[in-house]
């Protein structure tokens, strides 16, 4: 099954052995208030560089663009161009933000300058329970020193989020360089090509090897019976691995 999007939050230790991920998926559906105070501090990274890169005001980010012919969803009122340039000339276009006489843009006050917590962004699933594998990084040099933890259970996120999150990583800048960062290609996507699983087995950690502490406590027991996963996983049914994967489910 392919998802709409997912945020990987990666755990770095500092004696430097490896990284902790772990990914919460989503499909399109309801407003997400979570997901919207992670966009709120993504925005403000993003305003950030920009103003790093202001001293040439708005030229910095404009680019110029013919292609205005297709959209980014078919549903979507606005239009905004496939071409790579062009995109980013719509995306800025459209972006809502305010700016002082100096040209840098101000902090957007729906978002009150907090922060984010990812580790309670990540129990928004009501699952603490995932698919796990061996990887490499998503980006060069694709280093194999990542342990991925993908909770079971996705979160809903709404297409004006959606769009949001296209916009504030399609156009943010390097504030050393002012070059764009993205990597997304013509589909509007930064996601790698998928990979063999042939490489890394894929496990399964369900309520059978371990329940919540809440769940410990108000229980008295540290798992749950085989056949009882009904009664403490939102999300008990196994995902059906592709012909020739190695799965240990």
């Amino acid at each position: 099954k392919t998802f709409d999007a997912e945020m990987n939050c990666y755990i770095i230790q500092k004696a430097g052995r490896g990284l902790g991920v772990f990914t919460i998926l989503f499909e399109i559906g309801s407003f997400n208030k979570l997901l919207d105070e992670a966009i709120c501090s993504f925005q403000s990274v993003w305003q950030k560089d920009k103003n790093a890169c202001s001293g040439g005001g708005r030229r910095d980010l404009e680019e110029d663009g013919k292609d205005d012919d297709d959209v980014f969803d078919d549903d979507d009122d606005d239009v905004a161009p496939r071409n790579h340039e062009s995109t980013i000339n719509w995306m800025i276009e459209n972006l809502i933000f305010r700016e002082d006489p100096q040209g840098n843009v101000l902090d957007d006050p729906k978002c009150g300058g907090g922060g984010w917590n990812p580790f309670e962004f990540m129990y928004q699933t009501k699952s603490w329970h995932f698919y796990g594998y061996k990887g490499t990084l998503m980006e060069p040099p694709c280093s194999q020193i990542v342990e991925y933890r993908v909770i079971d259970t996705p979160a809903e996120m709404s297409k004006g989020q959606l769009a949001e999150m296209k916009r504030i990583l399609f156009t943010h800048q390097d504030p050393n360089t002012c070059q764009y960062t993205s990597v997304h290609n013509k589909f509007e996507s930064v996601a790698r090509p998928l990979q063999p699983s042939q490489r890394s087995r894929i496990h399964r950690c369900t309520c059978r090897d371990f329940i919540s502490d809440e769940q410990r406590r108000k229980e008295g027991r540290k798992s749950c019976r085989a056949g009882t996963e009904k009664q403490w996983m939102p999300n008990p049914t196994d995902l059906v691995p592709a012909r020739g994967e190695q799965w240990d489910l």
